[in-house]
């Protein structure tokens, strides 16, 4: 007897299912991506736990008739290929015919359906892959597809699905994908009966206002240029809208969702400043091109594609990006560097040779001028008493304080001059100072004249909702306001007004990004707080601000890093200046 044989067609399903059905969200990409290609004007997504219960697509597209509907969930049946050239001019979301087989065959599936223009609906059910008779039904228009129970059959996949949040989570995204590149499509989403998205049909840029809220309207920057047969077009964000994770960033190649690494750095490109501080923009593209020259047959989910000229499209899209941004440049600081006219004269820039700036020595403290009555008053006193005293006489003798360019302190020293980088300075000071109030009873708090309402994303809600207690430990005096929205009371006393939001956008997506709370994620939490709080680079300081900062930098317990690793001093001696002028 043969030990090859011929797989039952049940296990042949199952398997296909595997690399197309991976969880709640495959089905309900699929099941949209046919209510599409079905010319559907109105697609209703309703779900009981997340998808993970019952998943149910409703369009009014031109549905099937009843020998359609027969044959509709075998597999390798579809109406959008018929021969081999088909496959290299693909216009549709769907063609492979493995979808609906695939959710059949691990689910507890019904379809009913009327085409247009005929007087009769049918019902199809199917119980994991096993097919019941053809019964009519009553439906006014297009297609209900029911999916219960996704995995019943399969118990070892259901165990790696994740928990209803999750899974509803992960459905948003897809559905706010597919309405973004469909904006004329009506768009009604539900949670068990609890209303996520109703979208009625409009245009991409009320689109995305109805989507992302009316602070976007004014941060969006369009998009539109055309090269040869290549054309894009959409929205990208300003400044605004950066944000330390990849999050609402939706690409569509002839409206088909991708996911392609080459055109997100061709996007991200023009951003240089944001590449820098680790930021990424938002933006909602449609690439336009000729079918014939990309391949997306080549990913059983269809999210990658492959294109015959990469390297072209990688310019063209950068272009394109370049090419709208730039009016923002003369408002737009961040924009900076990417534009010849903004090089820096090198012939105005100090070039101190790399073996003159010496590591700073520990103990650089010993080198102010009343060191030694300060460290008699450190030995005398209680520490925790010693950090709250604010009085003249416990600080170092710093007689003269310059800054530079709004940007460096530089004072002397008994031998040499002390270059310190006012941002990162204060950066070091808050970081300490919430590290340690952290675990205790919190940073002191300030009262906002003016409270400031922040609006999430549905899936971003949640997370913000745990991170309460967190915040709240960090001085942040916030509550729930109704629908998807908090308000900040109160905010961290050295926090400056107008920094609020920024903060505790940038806690989630270190929250979303890492989806853990312990002493690693606290530490990153105090970080991004102390960052976006501590004195900027360009702010003007007085005489007694920067002799307070100095201060405040050598009662912490490392002064000279910041949180990040960047350094904070530099020690310019006296024999390194000698050495310059040529006095050695």
């Amino acid at each position: 007897m043969p030990e090859i044989k011929k797989l039952e067609s049940n296990i042949i399903n199952n398997i296909a299912a595997g690399e197309i059905i991976e969880s709640p969200s495959s089905v309900v990409k699929e099941l949209i991506e046919n209510s599409i290609d079905a010319m559907s004007s109105k697609i209703e997504i309703s779900l009981i736990d997340g998808g993970l219960k019952r998943i149910i697509v409703k369009d009014n597209g031109k549905g099937m008739s009843k020998e359609d509907l027969k044959i509709a969930f075998k597999r390798h049946t579809t109406s959008k290929i018929s021969s081999k050239n088909d496959l290299f001019n693909i216009k549709t979301l769907g063609f492979r015919g493995e979808a609906l087989p695939s959710i059949a065959s691990v689910s507890m599936t019904s379809a009913l359906s009327i085409k247009k223009e005929f007087d009769s609906s049918y019902e199809l059910k199917i119980m994991g892959g096993d097919f019941s008779p053809i019964k009519k039904a009553s439906l006014d228009m297009g297609t209900v597809i029911k999916v219960d129970n996704l995995f019943y059959n399969l118990p070892a996949r259901k165990k790696f699905l994740k928990n209803e949040s999750k899974e509803l989570n992960k459905i948003t995204n897809i559905v706010k994908s597919y309405s973004l590149c469909y904006p004329s499509i009506d768009f009604s989403y539900h949670n068990n009966d609890n209303c996520i998205y109703s979208l009625s049909s409009s245009d991409l840029k009320n689109r995305i206002i109805d989507i992302f809220g009316h602070k976007y309207e004014k941060s969006i920057i369009e998009v539109d240029y055309k090269e040869q047969d290549f054309k894009i077009s959409g929205f990208v964000g300003n400044i605004d809208l950066l944000r330390k994770r990849r999050v609402n960033q939706f690409v569509f190649l002839n409206e088909r969702l991708i996911k392609d690494k080459m055109i997100s750095d061709s996007i991200r490109k023009p951003y240089l400043s944001c590449i820098e501080r680790n930021e990424h923009p938002f933006y909602v593209l449609n690439i336009d091109m000729p079918f014939e020259s990309v391949d997306v047959n080549v990913h059983p989910n269809k999210n990658e594609v492959r294109f015959k000229s990469e390297k072209y499209l990688y310019h063209f899209v950068r272009k394109s990006i370049m090419d709208s941004i730039k009016d923002e440049i003369d408002v737009t600081p961040t924009f900076f560097g990417q534009f010849d006219k903004f090089k820096h004269d090198p012939a105005t820039s100090l070039d101190f040779r790399e073996n003159l700036l010496k590591e700073i020595p520990e103990g650089i403290q010993e080198h102010f001028i009343n060191y030694e009555k300060f460290q008699d008053k450190i030995e005398s006193d209680d520490a925790n008493t010693l950090e709250n005293e604010i009085e003249e006489e416990i600080y170092y003798d710093i007689v003269d304080v310059w800054q530079i360019h709004n940007k460096y302190l530089l004072t002397e020293i008994k031998a040499g001059l002390l270059i310190i980088d006012q941002h990162v300075a204060h950066e070091r000071v808050l970081y300490e100072s919430a590290k340690e109030n952290i675990d205790k009873n919190g940073l002191e708090s300030q009262s906002l004249l003016f409270p400031q309402y922040l609006e999430f994303q549905n899936e971003e809600y949640g997370y913000i909702i745990e991170l309460f207690p967190y915040l709240n430990n960090l001085g942040f005096r916030i509550r729930e306001f109704g629908e998807k929205t908090i308000i900040i009371e109160s905010s961290p006393i050295e926090t400056p007004f107008g920094q609020e939001a920024d903060i505790i956008n940038e806690i989630l997506d270190l929250y979303v990004k890492y989806n853990e709370i312990n002493s690693s994620f606290i530490e990153k939490m105090c970080a991004t707080y102390a960052c976006k709080a501590a004195v900027k680079a360009g702010e003007k300081l007085e005489p007694q601000e920067m002799k307070h900062l100095i201060n405040r930098l050598f009662l912490t317990k490392n002064p000279y890093y910041c949180p990040h690793g960047r350094p904070i001093i530099i020690n310019l001696t006296e024999d390194e200046l000698d050495e310059r002028f040529e006095r050695k």
